[in-house]
């Protein structure tokens, strides 16, 4: 379960380790990720991105969450655990913050091995996440945002790959933009050419924000 929080909500290793029940908003489905655990320094931090961000999860990890936390609920009474332990969705078997030597040992490296993988850092689960959502077109800004990149050039650069055939392929769908709908064959020739004007009206899609001229790309500018 700790590793689909990587591979369906794109979370970082620290991030998952330090998961608590109520950075879950259980009914609507959305993870806060609010901190992270850094193994180099042995204590909560701050995300990387320095910001909490609001991470979208699918049924699937929700309902695995929801028997994670009721699974860790159930021990940390046998056990006796604090409130704030029995808070970690990911505890170990004494109640702790997991760290990450430990995992990569006994978890991933094992999960690896079983799988037939060739050996893959555990932030592969991150880029597979990013690149699935990706493919499935989910808009680029909202994979930013998901990911808690600082930028969006930095998602971009990352994440998006191209694809000849495939946006060859899409290129062809251009094509209804200027195709009448079939209800101007009926009309005459004159008719036929106005909803075409029309359609394109409708269809067009305005700008938001300022793109120059070509002519003013083409003059050179004062070094001022």
């Amino acid at each position: 379960m700790f590793i689909l929080t990587g591979l369906l909500a794109g979370l970082r290793w620290g991030e998952s380790a330090a998961l608590r029940s109520s950075d879950v908003e259980w009914e609507r489905g959305w993870i806060f990720v609010q901190r992270t655990w850094s193994d180099k320094g042995r204590r909560l931090e701050t995300c990387k991105d320095g910001e909490i961000r609001k991470v979208k999860v699918p049924a699937s990890l929700l309902s695995a969450l929801r028997t994670q936390r009721e699974t860790m609920a159930l021990e940390g009474r046998v056990k006796d655990w604090t409130p704030e332990q029995r808070q970690l969705l990911f505890p170990t078997t004494a109640g702790q913050i997991m760290r990450h030597g430990h995992f990569y040992e006994h978890v991933w490296q094992p999960l690896m091995a079983k799988a037939a993988l060739p050996h893959r850092k555990y932030h592969a689960t991150r880029h597979s996440y990013a690149t699935w959502m990706l493919d499935e077109g989910a808009d680029v800004r909202w994979v930013q945002a998901q990911l808690g990149h600082a930028t969006i050039a930095q998602t971009v650069d990352t994440y998006t790959h191209l694809d000849g055939a495939k946006h060859e392929a899409g290129t062809e769908s251009l094509n209804r933009y200027l195709t009448p709908s079939t209800r101007q064959n009926t009309t005459g020739r004159g008719n036929s050419r106005r909803v075409r004007c029309n359609y394109l009206r409708s269809e067009v899609v305005e700008g938001k924000g300022f793109e120059p001229s070509t002519s003013a790309l083409r003059t050179p500018r004062s070094p001022n």
